[in-house]
């Protein structure tokens, strides 16, 4: 009776579990390591009802002198396996001084990327294994962060066009380093891993070592862990988005809800809004709980980055895109002459006439003035006031009294006359002492029409 080797059997049962059918093409992130050479000759191994069509994706990042014995050696070894293989060089000249990486990593997953949209293939195959989800994991813990990060490595998640799959997760480094030497399979070392030029280096050569020694079940309670936080956040995620289903109001969130909420509520619900504006720090979210909670200023905004704030307008509360100021229109000013319409957005539009020449809408508003002449359009300014009978009131307090929310503010025109005095906030408020001495034969009027 042979003896089944156990890693291979292992291998199978992982492989079962990834759901990818028989005979189904596959792409395989080979480096010629141990861990992807391994991952090879695992997937080769297969029984055949299920062993996925085999191609090989490989990079030569020109970043030390075996770099060409690699591309040899994979090159030969795919002809002789029959195996396609796409090769790509990340050319010197291209490499940063700095986080180089971090940019060799990116360059290899356009490239993964770039394959599967041209070839149609659905799975990407990298060998990431228990150790490295053990180093990630440490990493993103001195580091500090998102809670959600200390999932670390998903053994499979959508990428590009299809998926990512790793199905050596599960297997230590140790295992498949032992399997490579059984069964005699040929890889390269790459010298850089020796170096403890970076964090992840030092962590895997004196932190993983030390915690194996003091556990060694060290990696699989990594793994349970993980699993575990992964199941506890997939189930909250889901209630914090009913959470914040109920809070939902036109125009945004509403504050009055959200304070209701206990202070966790309040944090995880925030957290996933602040989502919509994609990364942020807990600095920020912070910063935006203070806002929420501050009774002094009913209003405010915040920059979160990728063109998106955070606002408080009165009862009201979420995300905004934001727009570039244009200073050039903010300070424009436009003469009005009479028997014109004078657009001020898609919907609204402001004209002066004669009352006698033109037919009125029963939802138009209204003022009549003393001469037409002089009269210009323009934004607010700082300092601007509102002249009536019971002396001047400034345009800021008028809009705060009102509650109108400060991007709508920005937005709102007034009518002004040639002294440059304010004698209608358009859709606001008018001056009474705007009509003066009209004449009772020629009274012109300034229409604002929606």
């Amino acid at each position: 009776m042979i003896m089944k080797d156990k890693t291979e059997v292992e291998f199978q049962a992982e492989w079962k579990k990834m759901g990818v059918p028989a005979n189904e093409t596959v792409l395989v992130a080979v480096s010629t390591g141990c861990d992807s050479m391994t991952l090879l000759s695992l997937l080769q191994r297969l029984p055949e009802k299920m062993r996925p069509t085999v191609q090989v994706a490989y990079v030569d990042h020109q970043l030390r002198e075996q770099s060409k014995k690699e591309t040899d050696f994979i090159t030969k070894y795919c002809q002789k396996n029959g195996l396609v293989l796409f090769k790509n060089v990340w050319e010197k000249e291209f490499h940063p001084k700095k986080g180089i990486e971090e940019s060799a990593r990116e360059f290899r997953y356009r490239f993964f990327e770039k394959i599967m949209e041209e070839t149609g293939i659905e799975y990407l195959l990298t060998a990431h294994h228990s150790n490295d989800q053990a180093e990630t994991i440490l990493m993103k813990a001195v580091r500090g962060g998102d809670l959600e990060q200390l999932v670390g490595i998903k053994s499979a998640r959508t990428f590009g066009t299809g998926k990512l799959l790793r199905p050596l997760l599960h297997f230590s480094k140790e295992t498949l380093k032992e399997y490579a030497e059984r069964n005699q399979i040929k890889y390269f070392e790459d010298e850089t891993n020796a170096l403890d030029d970076v964090l992840r280096n030092r962590l895997r050569h004196h932190v993983v070592p030390f915690l194996e020694k003091e556990n060694r079940h060290f990696l699989t309670h990594v793994e349970e862990l993980s699993l575990q936080l992964k199941d506890l956040l997939d189930y909250s995620d889901k209630k914090i988005v009913e959470d914040c289903l109920l809070l939902k109001v036109e125009g945004g969130y509403s504050l009055e809800k959200w304070l209701k909420q206990d202070e966790s509520q309040k944090r995880l619900t925030l957290k996933h809004i602040l989502k919509q504006a994609g990364n942020f720090s807990l600095k920020k979210q912070e910063q935006c709980v203070k806002m929420l909670e501050n009774d002094a200023k009913p209003q405010g905004s915040l920059a979160l980055g990728n063109s998106c704030a955070f606002f408080r307008t009165y009862g009201i509360f979420g995300i905004k895109k934001t727009e570039k100021n244009n200073q050039e229109s903010e300070n424009k000013i436009f003469k009005l002459e009479p028997g014109k319409w004078y657009s001020l957005n898609e919907r609204e539009k402001i004209g002066i006439f004669r009352r006698d020449k033109i037919d009125l809408l029963p939802e138009d508003d209204v003022l009549e003035i003393a001469s037409p002449n002089d009269l210009m359009l323009r934004h607010r300014h700082c300092g601007d006031v509102l002249k009536t009978k019971n002396g001047s009131q400034k345009i800021k307090k008028i809009l705060i009294d009102k509650k109108i929310a400060l991007d709508e503010r920005k937005k709102l025109w007034l009518v002004v006359n040639g002294e440059n005095q304010a004698i209608w906030v358009i859709g606001v408020k008018k001056s009474d002492l705007s009509r003066g001495c009209v004449n009772a034969k020629i009274q012109y009027i300034a229409v604002f029409r929606k």
